[in-house]
């Protein structure tokens, strides 16, 4: 059994099943129609102004290279491959967006 399930008894299973009810008919609702929402204006950078877009790509992905770096190193394979792979995504997308 699950350390939940030996921790609820009597009469706490009634008000824990209301808030998974609750959370499963309202939550997941809310959660795909802001979802949509937010899709549509919150990430629209475009608004604010023309040539913020593509900085703000150029930065995420030179950010996500970082981290994959320090996260979990080098990729496998010779020395050049291992270059290719970790800036060859991050250039491309730097190229693109200039």
């Amino acid at each position: 059994m699950s350390p939940t399930k030996d921790s609820l008894h009597g009469w706490t299973v009634v008000p824990f099943a209301l808030v998974v009810i609750v959370a499963i008919f309202w939550g997941l609702p809310f959660l795909f129609l802001a979802s949509l929402y937010s899709a549509r204006s919150a990430f629209n950078t475009a608004h604010v102004h023309p040539m913020l877009p593509p900085v703000v790509t150029g930065v995420l992905v030179w950010v996500l290279a970082l981290f994959h770096l320090i996260g979990s190193g080098m990729p496998a394979g010779p020395p050049v491959a291992q270059f290719c792979s970790l800036l060859g995504g991050p250039l491309s997308v730097t190229a693109v967006s200039a």
